[in-house]
């Protein structure tokens, strides 16, 4: 399983440009695909709270506990 937050990093025009947002990168086991979620929060807790929230989600969906999400 791959569950990890990170910001955005890119160059442009010369300087690096790091984003306000934390992203989180999700891939379950089984799955070949990494999904990449914006959390739409600047804050390390709460991006680290969200991310957990859902892989716990994305967890019962899969057990087919909660209906998946459209």
């Amino acid at each position: 399983m791959i569950a990890h937050i990170y910001k955005r990093r890119r160059h442009r025009d010369g300087r690096l440009e790091v984003s306000q947002s934390y992203y989180a990168r999700i891939r379950l086991d089984g799955e070949y695909v990494a999904e990449t979620v914006c959390l739409q929060t600047s804050d390390k807790m709460v991006a680290e709270k969200k991310l957990m929230e859902l892989v716990r989600d994305k967890e019962r969906e899969r057990a087919g506990i909660l209906a998946p999400r459209l």
